[in-house]
């Protein structure tokens, strides 16, 4: 039997994401930079965060799927 192993772990050390591995954006290029940008914090792990000032990120006009 193979078994399927991930092709990398993070366990989130330290205060930042590691670029090599992780992309800090939601769908970057269907919108601006500001509104892709994740909201997240690095400590004991990952936590993302969704803030009530947080803007939009879908496009306006988009009506998404369905």
């Amino acid at each position: 039997m193979n078994a399927q192993r991930p092709a990398f772990e993070s366990r989130f050390p330290g205060q930042s994401l590691d670029r090599s591995q992780w992309f800090a954006a939601y769908l970057p290029h269907w919108t601006d930079s500001d509104a892709a940008a994740a909201r997240y914090r690095v400590a004991d792990g990952l936590t993302l965060l969704i803030e009530p000032d947080q803007p939009v990120w879908q496009p306006p006009g988009d009506r998404g799927f369905g």
